[in-house]
């Protein structure tokens, strides 16, 4: 079973990549094809990111190792 609902058909151009025309290529690599929702999905992460960072107090660092890469950013939420 498929869940990626199926294009229309249309006449396919000349192959560029094993049995894709440059139309399946582009098509291969945009979201906006597979996922026809992504602007809302965003928009939820985008207002739920904003809702987090609103109930976070200071960030408190605790390292785990020697670079200054090497740590934790730990968020308390208030509620």
């Amino acid at each position: 079973m498929s869940y990626v609902s199926q294009a229309p058909h249309r006449a396919r151009g000349p192959l560029v990549w094993r049995d894709m025309d440059q139309q399946a290529l582009d098509d291969a690599y945009d979201q906006d094809v597979y996922a026809p929702n992504r602007p809302l999905i965003v928009a939820r992460r985008i207002a739920a990111s904003e809702r987090a960072r609103a109930g976070a107090r200071a960030a408190a660092a605790r390292r785990y190792g020697p670079s200054e890469y090497e740590k934790l950013d730990i968020f308390r939420i208030t509620g």
